[in-house]
């Protein structure tokens, strides 16, 4: 009888995590965007995957576990990060989409097994400025008034504030002086008033400038 040969079949799978590239763009509007995970191989048991974000202000995470088990570890499971609006103009802000093998997971091969965090980045949509509305009602020498709003296009991270003057104050005059703006009223319209003067000499009308 000749000898019987010993031969080995090497394994081509090893126990590990598939994680996709982040796709979309995950905006303050809401904006969203996705990737998934996925096995390397068949687990002996069920693989529970936590899925958290490192900074709720910035973006937001479903679903919060993936489940994995003999039956749909070949199938990409997907997440969805949704961007979060601050109000506040910050620039674009960085943040990380947390993996964990849960200390739950029952598949021995699994155990310590952890899948890449997916780092992620929430476009600001804010940027720093004014709104200036225009300018309602008739200014007269009879001292006809006429108005118009400011508010700021952004939560400002301390005080603003604004001075208001006339440029010539024999034609009209401006209250109040200053507007203040704050982290609670910034998306208020704050009201300014022009009161014109009376001069007396038949000058036609006089233009002139709120400063």
């Amino acid at each position: 009888n000749p000898a019987d040969v010993p031969v080995t079949n090497i394994d081509d799978e090893s126990p590990g995590f598939v994680v996709s590239a982040i796709s979309g763009s995950v905006t303050e509007e809401g904006g969203q965007a996705v990737f998934t995970v996925r096995l390397t191989s068949e687990p002996s048991d069920n693989v529970f995957v936590s899925v958290s974000s490192d900074n709720l202000s910035e973006g937001t995470v479903s679903p919060l576990e993936l489940t994995f088990n003999s039956d749909n570890w070949r199938s990409e499971q997907l997440v969805r990060v949704t961007g979060q609006d601050d109000n506040i103009s910050d620039g674009n802000s960085a943040f990380r989409i947390i993996l964990d093998n849960s200390s739950s997971t029952l598949a021995s091969e699994y155990k310590g097994l952890n899948p890449a965090d997916v780092p992620v980045t929430n476009i600001d949509d804010e940027s720093p400025g004014f709104v200036v509305s225009a300018i309602s009602g008739s200014v007269t020498e009879e001292g006809g008034q006429a108005v118009f709003t400011v508010r700021l296009t952004s939560e400002p991270s301390a005080n603003v504030f604004v001075s208001v003057s006339s440029d010539n104050l024999s034609e009209g005059t401006v209250s109040p002086a200053q507007l203040t703006f704050s982290s609670g009223n910034w998306r208020s319209e704050q009201l300014v008033r022009v009161t014109g003067q009376d001069d007396n000499v038949s000058d036609g009308n006089s233009a002139f400038r709120i400063i």
